[in-house]
């Protein structure tokens, strides 16, 4: 009898082995001054038709309410490499001239996918097929490496002055 209470206790106080969304994410982050850069994949390990998602942020951390940041489109130029198969590419990036303002403490956001890195040069046609055609990284082991660059404005005399921060992490696609 006593056997069959005693077990009837350990299913009812059984834990939860199932990782949490914080425990699946991939984060890399770097701190500059007045300034942090993350870079999250939603996961470490996809599986090969699941949807790859990177968030890249910028946050201003100064004592100023906001910055004015000004450089190209996007603060941030991205760089991908499959390790397993050697391959890496950068998308291109439209050099227009852009203003970005940030407001203190607030996260400015780009979300990246298998369409944005696409957009690279074709170093392996299937590769890339597969990317653009697709909407899929193949499988394999995955680095990103995130620079932000760009020139924030001095409130007080509007002189700039460059920045430049990088990051990287790794995630991996399986069959």
């Amino acid at each position: 009898m006593a056997a069959v209470f005693l077990t009837a206790c350990a299913e009812n106080t059984a834990v939860n082995n199932e990782p949490d969304e914080t425990e699946r994410r991939v984060v890399a982050e770097t701190e500059s001054e007045d300034y942090l850069l993350r870079a999250v994949s939603e996961q470490a390990l996809y599986e090969e038709d699941d949807e790859v998602k990177v968030r890249v942020k910028l946050m201003y951390t100064g004592s100023d309410e906001s910055k004015e940041i000004r450089g190209d489109d996007s603060p941030f130029q991205i760089s991908w490499s499959n390790i397993d198969q050697n391959i890496s590419w950068t998308p291109r990036v439209q050099d227009s001239a852009s203003s970005i303002v940030l407001e203190a403490n607030e996260w400015y956001e780009e979300v990246y996918t298998a369409a944005e890195a696409a957009d690279g040069t074709d170093e392996s046609e299937s590769f890339f097929a597969d990317l653009q055609t697709e909407q899929r990284f193949p499988a394999g082991e995955y680095e990103l490496e995130v620079d932000a660059e760009f020139l924030p404005v001095n409130s007080e005399n509007g002189e700039l002055a460059e920045e430049w921060i990088s990051a990287s992490l790794v995630f991996e696609v399986e069959r």
